[in-house]
């Protein structure tokens, strides 16, 4: 009897033992992984999941990590990714071949990005038509989505056009509405005009993992100066954004 009690503790501590040695990862989010850390760097946090140590290693940014408590009892906060200087370690990667990313969006709401690219498209008024392009310069943070559009051709002269939008993230980029407003000039033939515009923007971006992304979208809404205009304006842009 008393050695039956004594198999059954010890069983039980190894138990106990099993459960609590293993990493355990909290997530900005709220979300909890048991896994097994392999490496930490000032920008990213490689692991194995525990309940499949034999699996590919899996990549998170560390600024969606908020804290690692250790199998050993040790605890890791990370409150402020600005201000986090982690030692760089390192850990057998055990024979792994190819890392799988893991990654929400495509681009991190919870960072400042800016963005430059090109533009070009056309525009259809109630009397005129014409094309032209321009450089773009895009400001942003969480869904919040802001661009400054600079541009001239035919027989648009210059066009000045500012855009706010909603952003909603998705893993390849993300679809976007919002409004603009701006100031352009017309001139055909003898004829100048200026022009105050207001309208909706709209569109799509698809953003690779380097930065770098296409975007089709349009401007539409009314132009008031010396009559009043209908304003169409397509937008097929290139660019990069630095997250």
């Amino acid at each position: 009897m008393k050695r039956n009690c004594i198999f059954t503790f010890v069983f039980l501590f190894a138990g106990i033992f099993s459960v609590s040695a293993q990493d355990l990862i909290v997530l900005r989010n709220g979300n909890m992984i048991d896994a097994r850390v392999l490496e930490i760097s000032q920008t990213e946090i490689r692991y194995k999941r525990f309940d499949h140590l034999e699996g590919p290693t899996i990549v998170i940014p560390i600024d969606n990590v908020l804290s690692i408590r250790y199998e050993n009892g040790r605890q890791e906060s990370f409150a402020d990714p600005t201000s986090v200087s982690v030692p760089q370690t390192s850990i057998s990667s055990q024979g792994y071949t190819q890392p799988v990313i893991m990654y929400d969006t495509a681009i991190n709401p919870d960072r400042f990005i800016f963005g430059v690219s090109a533009f070009g498209g056309g525009s259809v008024g109630i009397d005129t038509m014409g094309g032209g392009g321009g450089l773009r310069f895009e400001f942003g943070k969480g869904n919040f989505n802001s661009e400054i559009n600079i541009g001239s051709g035919f027989p648009v002269f210059l066009n000045f056009l500012a855009t706010f939008n909603y952003f909603w993230h998705s893993r390849i980029g993300g679809f976007y509405l919002g409004g603009g407003v701006g100031y352009y000039m017309c001139e055909w033939y003898r004829y100048t005009g200026h022009f105050f515009q207001l309208g909706l923007n709209i569109g799509y971006k698809f953003v690779t993992r380097s930065g770098v992304f296409y975007n089709i979208g349009a401007f539409t809404g009314g132009a008031i100066g010396s009559d009043f205009n209908f304003v169409f304006r397509p937008d097929i842009s290139f660019g990069w954004t630095m997250r």
